[in-house]
């Protein structure tokens, strides 16, 4: 079994012209947080906040994603490796969520 940490996040944090800062930092805007236990066989995490624009995912093993309204994580899907760190943009109000499973 591997464990997926999904942070949600309605915006990440901007230096004073706008800019996002890539130092990892957030304002303090989190949504909520998600852990899904993993197999071999895709799940999908709950739906999305209305107002999540990113996500953080964190993961303890090899796994393969996919991100929409109905996803469905693949063998051949985006991979995510071991102890890895994802900043990824989501549109918000489209009742997205994640599908994941073990690489």
């Amino acid at each position: 079994m591997a464990l997926i940490n999904i942070t949600e996040f309605s915006e990440l944090a901007r230096d004073v012209t706008g800019n996002y800062v890539s130092t990892g930092c957030y304002n303090q805007h989190t949504i909520s947080y998600d852990l899904a236990s993993l197999d071999g066989t895709s799940e999908q995490a709950q739906v999305f906040a209305s107002t999540t624009g990113f996500l953080q995912l964190n993961v303890d093993a090899d796994v393969r994603f996919a991100i929409g309204t109905n996803p469905t994580a693949t063998a051949t899907g985006t991979r995510l490796p071991s102890g890895a760190i994802l900043i990824i943009g989501v549109p918000r109000n489209k009742s997205f969520r994640l599908a994941a499973r073990t690489a």
